[in-house]
This record gives C-alpha cells, sequence and structure tokens, in this order.
C-alpha cells in the first residue's frame, strides 16, 4: 500500500465558510446579516450572505483540492524522469491448495488450465472462474518432520511437534536453539584395539591447509561403552601437506554402531562451534594410521639346534 502524501491545506468547505464569518464580524461590523445556532450558540449567515459565502467556500475548497494533488503530480513527474511506467492489467491470482482423495496411495496429476470457482461477491450471482497457471503434481508423501538450520548461528531446531494439530508453540521459526555438531568419525580396525602394555597409534592426516588445521580447537574422545570419554593426543608440528597426531598407550574402545557400521570410533570434534559467517573449514585428503607396539621378556614358541628342538624352560647354548 502506498503511502499518501501530507495534504498541502486541510480546510474544508464548512471550515472555510466560518472563517469568512469570523472576518466579517471582525473587519465588518456593520454586517448584521446572521443569525444564532440554537444548537450551538454560534453565528452563522443567513439569506444571501450565506449563499455567497458558501458559494466562495466551495470554490475554495476546490482549489485547496488541486493544491493538495501537487506532490502527487510532482512525484508522477519525477518517475516520468527515471522512465518509469504504470503496470499493465493483470488477471487477479490467489493460492490455491488441492489434497488428495482419502486413502490415495499414488500421486495425482492437477492439468494446466484446470479451473476452481469461488462464490460470488457481494453484488454478482455468477463465481468467480480462476484457472491453474501450471501443471501441479499432488504427492502422497507426508510431511513428518521439520528441521530448521541457522547457519548465521551455527545451530539448528526441531519443530517436528508443530505437525500435531493443537500443539504448537510460539517460537520463532527460523531460528535455531541447540549447537551443530562439527564431528569426524573414525572407525579403528583390530590394531587399534590390542589389549597390550604399550602401543602408540599415530594419525597422519594428509592436507593442503594443515596449518589451518593444526590451529582448530579439536576435542578428541573415544567411546567407552557408555559415552564419550576424553582422549590425550600429542599434535606434531605441521608440514606443508601433513599433520601427525600421536596417541600413546590408546584404550580399547567399545565397538558400537554408527550409521549401520560396526566398529571401535575415535571422535573428532570442533569446539566451539563455527564463528558466524565462517563455513569454510581445511578439506581433508587421505588419513593413515599406524600403531607401534612395544612388549618386552616375550618367550619364542619354539628354538632348535640344528634340527633338535631345546627345552625353552631350561638354560641352552
Amino acid at each position: 500500500m502506498v503511502k499518501p502524501a501530507p495534504k498541502i491545506d486541510e480546510r474544508t468547505a464548512a471550515y472555510i465558510a466560518k472563517q469568512v464569518q469570523d472576518l466579517l464580524l471582525t473587519y465588518a461590523p456593520e454586517w448584521q446579516e446572521f443569525e444564532l445556532d440554537p444548537v450551538t450558540g454560534n453565528r452563522k449567515a443567513k439569506g444571501i450572505s450565506a449563499a455567497v459565502i458558501g458559494v466562495f467556500a466551495r470554490f475554495a475548497e476546490i482549489i485547496i483540492q488541486r493544491l493538495n494533488q501537487v506532490p502527487d503530480k510532482n512525484f508522477l513527474a519525477f518517475l516520468n524522469l527515471l522512465g518509469a511506467s504504470r503496470l499493465p492489467p493483470q488477471p487477479a491470482r490467489v493460492p490455491l491448495t488441492f489434497f488428495l482423495t482419502a486413502g490415495s496411495t499414488v500421486d495425482a496429476l492437477v492439468p494446466n488450465g484446470t479451473q476452481v470457482a469461488a462464490p460470488p461477491v457481494e453484488g454478482q450471482s455468477e463465481p468467480i472462474i480462476f484457472e491453474t497457471e501450471r501443471e501441479l503434481v499432488v504427492t502422497s508423501a507426508q510431511l513428518e518432520s521439520i528441521f530448521v538450520r541457522d547457519p548465521e548461528q551455527d545451530t539448528w531446531s526441531d519443530h517436528s511437534t508443530w505437525l500435531t494439530p493443537n500443539n504448537s508453540t510460539p517460537g520463532f521459526v527460523f531460528r535455531g536453539d541447540r549447537p551443530i555438531e562439527h564431528s569426524l568419525y573414525l572407525a579403528c580396525d583390530d590394531l587399534f584395539t590390542l589389549a597390550v602394555p604399550s602401543k602408540t597409534v599415530t594419525l597422519t592426516i594428509q592436507s593442503s591447509e594443515a596449518g589451518k588445521l593444526a590451529k582448530l580447537p579439536l576435542i578428541w574422545s573415544y567411546w567407552s561403552g557408555k559415552d564419550w570419554q576424553p582422549l590425550a593426543v600429542t599434535p606434531s608440528p605441521p608440514t606443508e601437506q601433513q599433520w601427525q597426531i600421536s596417541i600413546a598407550n590408546c584404550p580399547v574402545s567399545v565397538k558400537r554402531a554408527l550409521d549401520g557400521i560396526a566398529a571401535s570410533w575415535i571422535k573428532v570434534q570442533l569446539n566451539p562451534p563455527l564463528p558466524s559467517g565462517s563455513t569454510l573449514l581445511p578439506s581433508i585428503t587421505a588419513i593413515s594410521a599406524s600403531v607401534h607396539v612395544q612388549r618386552d621378556n616375550l618367550l619364542p614358541d619354539l628354538a632348535f639346534n640344528n634340527s633338535l628342538p631345546l627345552d625353552l624352560t631350561k638354560d641352552f647354548y
């Protein structure tokens, strides 16, 4: 809706007529062609004076109405200077909602030009006919969940309860109420879970932005069977293309199914979340792992002197 321009003069014919009468009483005291209004007690013109004052007030009102149109005229002249023009007449448009019949399990096609009747407006007897502008596929899919992601705040929210009738609660539609987790999950093979007294796991991360990767605030943890437990790591200074992480005495992680994969997991989580407007993270091209196991005082399983087996429980040459 366009806001109207302020009026230059807001006087009406009745106001001007009263002004003229007040001026006559002030500057022409000999004028006596007036009478007292029995309702308000004010003086008002009568006879020929009332007719002449009324005609003058009406003509003055017409001039004021023309004067009040000057801002609109100037605005139209400004639009013409810019080369703007009025939009051509367009047909009325209205949003329509189509529903499948109860029990339908297949999609339906609403062809282009499908006619829909609206109730007649006041004063008319014929209904108003609308036609669809393009074809529409009415799908049988049902909305089950509503999730909102707010990238500016790096948060998300679950509004699935709004789908239940009479269960919606007031709130911001596009604002998240919980932080988005940014975690990398690494599935560990059997070497990681070796139950030996001393072992060191080394992860080599290949990245063209290894220096940027090493500066990220990362939290390392492993799955203990109940929750994620902190994992102590020793990072090495990054090179141009890789970054190494050493985990001394890596604990035995309990297997857990994530995304359908049962394995022992190590989680690397970014904390705190991404700052507002920052969505670019370093890219990783490859991750390799190695395990170094150290054990002392191990007895050999078998020993031979030439072709004769030796008794390892006794001394021998």
